[in-house]
Order: structure tokens, then C-alpha cells, then sequence
């Protein structure tokens, strides 16, 4: 029994330490390392509260989101490969979004998460991208919106047209602060690269002559 109790504690801080322990100089990786975390965790919040309730169908979703978020979280760790885990981030949490809006007619807090995944594009790829992905999932909402008034005619939400005009008023604003957010972060990083360019250039001098130097005293030597 004593030796279980061990096991388990073993286990229980391996995990631990996998889920929370990330050290790297890449902001990237640890960022996006904790958005995995953050969305695993808020997933099994809602396995819980769905499973009281008897939503099997948003449990099912959660747990696909929670596994495929698990992988993608160890392919990370192991390959450092941000690109590629953010798309897989990116893609896994707007396809679960987007099924649980449909699946609940709108009726649900995962609208709110929609409106802050262009943000998220923007911290891990390229502007390009970013407004590919961005354009995507507005016409992804249009299009449910639409589905959902065509098979839902009376739900409150498609016949609010003011309702509708905040919604995509919300979601613009936010995707300016993070386009604002974005140019300044470029800028600053641009200008620390340039300083570093500089100072390595420095170093490369002072090394140079400092060389020169000794050649000389061993010259006179």
C-alpha cells in the first residue's frame, strides 16, 4: 500500500512537472507552452461541470480537446517546433469552439473564446497568416449564424440584428488591439536585434584589438 501511495505521488509530480515546469529562452515556446496548459485545464473544468449537467456531447468534444492539446503539448517539449504546434493549437481549439456553438445553438460562453483566437494567431504566426486564419473564422461564425437562422429561426440571438452588429464590432476592436499589439512588439524586437547586432559588433572589435595587442607584447617578448 505504502509502496502504491509512492508510485502515485511519483507519478502525480511527473506530470506535474511536465504540465507547469518549462524553462526556455524562447518566449514563444513557453508562451504557447502555457496556452496549452491554460485551455487543458479549462477543459477539465467543463468535463466536470458538463458531466453534472449531462452534456455528453460537450464532454466528448472537451476530451477530444484535452487528448489531441496533450500530444501536441509533448510534441512541443520535444521538438520546439512552434509553427507547426500552433496550428495545431489554433486549429484543434476553433473546430471544438465551433461544434459546441452549433451543438448548443449559441448558448454557450464559447463564443467569448472565439472573439480571442485572432489573438492568438497573431502572438504565433506570421501577420500574413494571422488575417488568412482571422478571415476564416469570421466567415466560419457567418456561416453558422446563417445555419442556425435557417434551422433555428426563432433563436433570440439571430434575430437581434443589434446583437449581431456587437458581436462583429467586439471582434474588430480586439483584432486592432492585437494588430496594435503585434506592430509594437515587432518594433521593440527589431530595435533590441539591432542593439545586439551592435553590441556583437563591439565585442568583435574589442577582441580584435586586444589580439593585436598581445601580438605585440609577444613580438617584444
Amino acid at each position: 500500500m505504502l509502496k502504491y501511495c509512492f508510485e502515485h505521488q511519483r507519478i502525480h509530480l511527473q506530470l506535474t512537472h511536465f504540465l507547469l515546469d518549462l524553462k526556455h529562452d524562447d518566449h514563444k515556446i513557453v508562451l504557447l507552452y502555457r496556452f496549452h496548459v491554460v485551455v487543458i485545464l479549462v477543459n477539465l473544468m467543463a468535463v466536470f461541470i458538463d458531466t453534472f449537467l449531462q452534456r455528453y456531447g460537450n464532454v466528448f468534444i472537451e476530451l477530444a480537446v484535452i487528448i489531441i492539446l496533450f500530444f501536441s503539448l509533448f510534441h512541443l517539449r520535444n521538438t520546439e517546433k512552434v509553427k507547426q504546434s500552433a496550428h495545431i493549437f489554433i486549429a484543434t481549439v476553433s473546430i471544438a469552439l465551433f461544434v459546441l456553438i452549433y451543438i448548443n445553438h449559441f448558448a454557450t460562453m464559447s463564443i467569448v473564446f472565439i472573439l480571442l483566437l485572432p489573438l492568438t494567431t497573431l502572438l504565433f504566426l506570421e501577420l500574413k497568416e494571422s488575417l488568412v486564419i482571422t478571415a476564416l473564422l469570421f466567415i466560419a461564425m457567418a456561416l453558422l449564424l446563417y445555419i442556425e437562422y435557417l434551422n433555428n429561426p426563432g433563436n433570440p440571438l439571430t434575430q437581434n440584428i443589434q446583437a449581431l452588429f456587437n458581436l462583429a464590432y467586439t471582434a474588430v476592436i480586439i483584432y486592432i488591439f492585437g494588430l496594435l499589439y503585434h506592430f509594437s512588439i515587432l518594433r521593440t524586437f527589431k530595435e533590441l536585434d539591432s542593439a545586439n547586432h551592435q553590441k556583437a559588433l563591439l565585442l568583435k572589435e574589442v577582441h580584435h584589438r586586444v589580439k593585436n595587442n598581445l601580438n605585440v607584447i609577444a613580438s617584444i617578448i
